[in-house]
């Protein structure tokens, strides 16, 4: 397909693994490789601090820098997103919980990752999931906009540029 692809196509081309499914047999036919980053930070019912969440950003950078070396390709973050929900923090995946919306998680998660990976040079970059929908205070979906997700993430994007 991606020979296919090149015939006809003069771009860049990538692929997005899973966190969970990183093996990209075809890898060698691309430029570049994301990962859609919904990495468990604690196990189900543990809340954690921010502090801890960003130490345990370790775990995936490294998986993601042995990818990046058995690859030979830059491997950037194609979906980094948390729902403002109880459960972001061991379920990111979940767009949805039985539980009341919780923007201060949302938020602690996203200046997780900003300490632990947004600048870290095993990863050529991210994209963040995702910036549509209303958002608002009282909205436990992904968007953070209208969240206080939403300045944490013009802090960190702001450090980066």
């Amino acid at each position: 397909l991606v020979e296919r692809l090149r015939a006809v196509f003069r771009g860049e081309v990538a692929y997005a693994a899973n966190w969970d499914a990183l093996e990209v047999p075809f890898a060698h036919a691309l430029d570049s490789l994301g990962v859609s980053a919904y990495f468990p930070l604690v196990a189900e019912g543990e809340r954690a601090g921010v502090s801890a969440m960003s130490r345990r950003w370790e775990r995936p950078l490294r998986r993601l820098d042995r990818l990046r070396r058995d690859t030979g390709l830059p491997v950037f973050l194609a979906e980094v997103g948390y729902p403002a929900h109880p459960e972001a923090a061991s379920a990111p995946w979940r767009p949805t919980s039985a539980g009341p919306a919780d923007v201060e998680l949302q938020a602690d998660l996203f200046r997780a990752f900003c300490a632990a990976a947004a600048e870290d040079r095993r990863v050529a970059g991210y994209y963040v999931w995702n910036w549509f929908g209303w958002g608002g205070p009282s909205d436990p979906g992904y968007s953070p906009r209208g969240k206080p997700a939403a300045a944490v993430l013009e802090t960190c994007m702001g450090r980066a540029a």
